[in-house]
């Protein structure tokens, strides 16, 4: 509900006890820091309007979101968790230095920087001015990148069949996914060493908007997710079976 609906919002309140917390959500990628701390305060300004008309603590939940842009490109320099700290304070002291009589949370940002998606290149297209090294993922597991590559743009390393980074000359290379249309591209022109099938692609930045935007497009299955903490590893989420496919097709009611 916008904000310019005030005197709704506040009366939710007064009328459903179970209401409890005010949740605000700018944006992300994109917003400027003045833009941020102006979200924020403009919610928490009403949660302090509401306490003081309907009692102390009746908002006992206030959650900062609208997380932090992330940086796609060596160029790109993000509002730092720092900063943004700094000027919602200076905004918003009370949030800082005597708290709503409540829980509150900040929601940092996307954690693009947090993965890779690994795949085996399956084989290679050479065409004149440019190489084409076919993927397992494509625009199933990148699908911001796939139809909007100017604004979510990704890097690659490419690594040999035993993990391997790869040296040498570098040329233009297109990565390719495996679905049955023409825009499958994660990644265009990419500067890469050369790649031969059977050898490894990492795409950087994929713990945001990759696998919690998966598509079902061509029934593909869900990748294992591996986690890593502490130099050890761990499945935290093994890969679909062709069956797991078919029940998510059904509902989740059908056996």
């Amino acid at each position: 509900m916008p904000l310019q609906e005030r005197p709704r919002i506040k009366a939710a309140f007064a009328r459903y006890p179970w209401l409890h917390g005010l949740h605000v959500h700018v944006g992300s990628q994109g917003c400027p820091l003045d833009l941020l701390v102006a979200g924020s305060a403009a919610v928490f300004d009403l949660a302090e309007e509401i306490n003081r008309e309907q009692g102390p603590g009746r908002i006992s939940l206030f959650d900062l979101g609208g997380g932090l842009p992330a940086a796609y490109r060596e160029t790109d320099r993000p509002v730092t968790a720092r900063t943004y700290t700094i000027a919602l304070a200076a905004r918003c002291p009370e949030l800082f230095f005597r708290g709503l009589p409540a829980r509150h949370g900040i929601r940092p940002g996307a954690p693009c920087p947090c993965a890779v998606a690994v795949s085996r290149v399956e084989y290679v297209k050479r065409q004149p001015g440019h190489r084409t090294a076919i993927l397992h993922l494509g625009a199933d597991a990148f699908v911001r990148e796939c139809y909007n590559p100017k604004f979510w743009p990704h890097q690659a390393v490419a690594l040999d069949p035993n993990g391997v980074e790869k040296k040498g000359k570098t040329a233009i290379w297109h990565l390719a996914g495996p679905l049955c249309f023409s825009g499958d591209f994660p990644i265009r022109q990419a500067r890469l060493p050369r790649i031969e099938p059977g050898d490894l692609v990492a795409i950087r930045d994929a713990g945001a908007y990759a696998l919690s935007m998966w598509s079902r497009y061509n029934s593909r299955q869900i990748p294992r997710i591996i986690g890593r903490r502490n130099s050890r590893f761990s499945v935290l989420r093994e890969r679909e079976e062709p069956m797991d496919v078919v029940r998510f097709w059904l509902g989740s009611g059908e056996r």
